[in-house]
C-alpha cells in the first residue's frame, strides 16, 4: 500500500461521527476527547486530582508521605471512603491536561500506590463546560 493511502486511512480512522479525534484511543484519550467536544478549554492549566484507593489508613498514609516528600508543587490529602470502607489519597497537581501529562502523572502515582497495596482510581478536575453533557429533553 502506498504511504498516501495509509495517511488517508489513518485520517479516516481518527474520525468518529464526523468529529476529528484529537487524542489517543485509550481511556484518558476518550475522557479528554469528550471534554474537548463539550467545550472544556484544555489548553490551560488546572488543578488535576489523581485518586488512589486503599483498604487501610496505614497504607494510605505511607503513600501520602512518600508522594509529599518525593515530589514538589503538589498537594496530598487523605479521606475516608464510606462506599469502599477504605481510604482515598488525593494527589493534586497544577498542570495542563494534555494526554501525555495526565498519563505520565497517573502512572507515576499508581506505581507508588501499588507499592503500599493501593490502586489508582482515576483523575478529574473542575471546569466549566460550554456544552451540556446531555441534551435537554423537552
Amino acid at each position: 500500500m502506498r504511504p498516501i493511502y495509509l495517511i488517508v486511512l489513518l485520517l479516516l480512522s481518527l474520525t468518529a461521527q464526523g468529529k476529528e479525534m484529537r487524542y489517543p484511543n485509550d481511556e484518558n484519550g476518550h475522557v479528554l476527547q469528550s471534554m474537548h467536544e463539550r467545550g472544556v478549554k484544555l489548553n490551560r492549566e488546572y488543578e488535576i486530582d489523581f485518586f488512589h484507593l486503599f483498604k487501610d489508613e496505614d497504607s494510605a498514609v505511607k503513600m501520602a508521605y512518600e508522594v509529599d516528600h518525593s515530589y514538589k508543587n503538589l498537594k496530598v490529602a487523605i479521606y475516608s471512603n464510606e462506599v469502599s470502607k477504605g481510604f482515598d489519597v488525593y494527589v493534586s497537581v497544577h498542570m495542563e491536561p494534555t494526554h501525555e501529562n495526565i498519563t505520565y502523572v497517573e502512572s507515576t502515582f499508581a506505581e507508588v500506590a501499588r507499592k503500599y497495596g493501593g490502586k489508582s482510581d482515576g483523575w478529574g478536575f473542575e471546569s466549566e463546560y460550554n456544552k451540556p453533557i446531555k441534551a435537554d429533553s423537552q
